[in-house]
């Protein structure tokens, strides 16, 4: 079973060998991120549902790991909720 937290370690470390491996990407990804999102914080996490709406606040780093606990509970608690689980 897949879960957000499942998801987002998936997109995070695909991202992630995209982002050493090819410069095209890497600029790419931070233009994207610049557009879309207004920041260029390197990493920015951002929880999205199938349709691409944002479940949580979207995140820069945080050394505190109950913080980003708490952002991916947060995140998959809206998806439940709206995905009717």
């Amino acid at each position: 079973m897949l879960t957000i937290k499942s998801i987002a370690s998936k997109r995070t470390i695909c991202i992630a060998i995209k982002w050493q491996n090819d410069q095209n990407n890497r600029n790419k990804w931070s233009d994207f991120q610049a557009s879309k999102y207004n920041t260029n914080s390197q990493p920015y996490y951002v929880l999205l549902d199938n349709k691409g709406n944002i479940l949580a606040q979207p995140k820069g780093y945080t050394p505190d790991i109950q913080t980003y606990v708490n952002f991916l509970d947060e995140g998959l608690c809206r998806y439940k909720r709206d995905n009717k689980f």
